[in-house]
């Protein structure tokens, strides 16, 4: 691994692979062996995934056997094999972990596991992929992952993950920032409840956004904002939604900015980065107007970036992207 321990969130994977600074984590010429705990709805995407691409032997984990195995057989493909392993028990996972060598561990898993399988994983010096939400949990990877040979990547999921790497790589694009305001919600096709929302994952990491303190940037400093506050009203395809403050989703974005020179360059000290937040329907908004469908988005990601400059006459300019 060239000494690489930690990797600080998806926004700092993403700004040194954008510029071509980071060299692949695996150096092996035979297909990569992996395995991913947790066979529900994004354990068994991430699985599917990974052995459909034909570079994976996977490993499928869960508590419930028969559930990994009904994964293994609706995915159809040789590239992937079930085991009933409960990752809570050390000692079970550090069994199969001996008992089936493997380059890397994708936890799948709620945000209080990941702790105990990223402990496994360094013992085992293997690559270590999480997509926990929680800031504590990824504290604590960073803390075991310290002077280790392998890698550690937690937070690779949407938000925390893909939306930090479309930020950081957007922000690159610009001379001066005013403001990054990142918005994210999970906006079903087919709504059948009554938050409009599709919960396709953790629901114990739902509520662990919306209860724990949300990261900020303001006046150049890095801050912590309380949860489900900041509500505001945002229009989608003709359909009306609420965003508010939520927890982990910035991953380590804010961090990677405000300790970097890009932050220096981009970031005067009167700019913001505020925090992610998540976007439901808002129905349950009093005297809200009758809304039109979703339509064909599945998942909304919105990222707003508002570029300040000057005219050449003087006059103050501002764009919205």
């Amino acid at each position: 691994m060239g000494g690489v321990t930690y990797v600080g969130g998806a926004a700092a994977l993403a700004l040194a692979a954008l510029r071509g600074q980071n060299a692949p984590l695996f150096q092996r010429d035979s297909m990569y062996r992996v395995l991913v705990l947790g066979a529900g709805k994004i354990g068994a995407l991430i699985c599917g995934l990974l052995a459909e691409s034909g570079s994976y032997k996977v490993q499928l984990g869960d508590i419930d056997g028969a559930a990994a195995e009904a994964v293994v057989r609706a995915h159809e493909t040789r590239n992937i094999l079930a085991f009933a392993l409960d990752a809570t028990d050390a000692a079970a996972l550090a069994r199969h972990l001996a008992e089936h060598p493997l380059d890397a561990v994708v936890s799948g898993l709620p945000y209080y596991c990941n702790l105990g399988v990223a402990a496994a994983a360094r013992k085992a010096r293997i690559h270590y992929f999480d997509l926990t939400e929680d800031v504590d949990v990824t504290r604590g990877v960073r803390t075991l992952a310290a002077g280790a040979g392998q890698a550690f990547v937690p937070q690779c999921g949407l938000a925390p993950g893909f939306i930090s790497i479309a930020a950081a790589e957007l922000i690159t694009h610009f001379d001066a920032l005013r403001a990054v305001k990142l918005r994210v919600g999970a906006l079903p096709q087919h709504p059948n409840n009554v938050l409009k929302y599709s919960l396709t994952w953790s629901t114990e990491g739902l509520i662990n956004e919306y209860g724990n303190p949300c990261q900020a940037v303001s006046d150049g400093r890095l801050l912590e904002v309380a949860p489900l506050e900041g509500l505001e009203e945002i229009e989608i395809d003709g359909t009306l939604y609420e965003a508010f403050n939520t927890s982990g989703g910035l991953g380590s974005l804010a961090e990677t900015l405000v300790g970097s020179s890009a932050a220096e360059r981009l970031l005067d000290p009167t700019q913001l980065i505020e925090q992610q937040r998540q976007i439901v329907d808002a129905q349950h908004v009093g005297a809200v107007r009758e809304r039109l469908p979703v339509g064909h988005r599945a998942i909304g990601v919105l990222v707003h970036l508002h570029e300040e400059g000057v005219d050449s006459d003087g006059d103050r300019r501002a764009r919205e992207r």
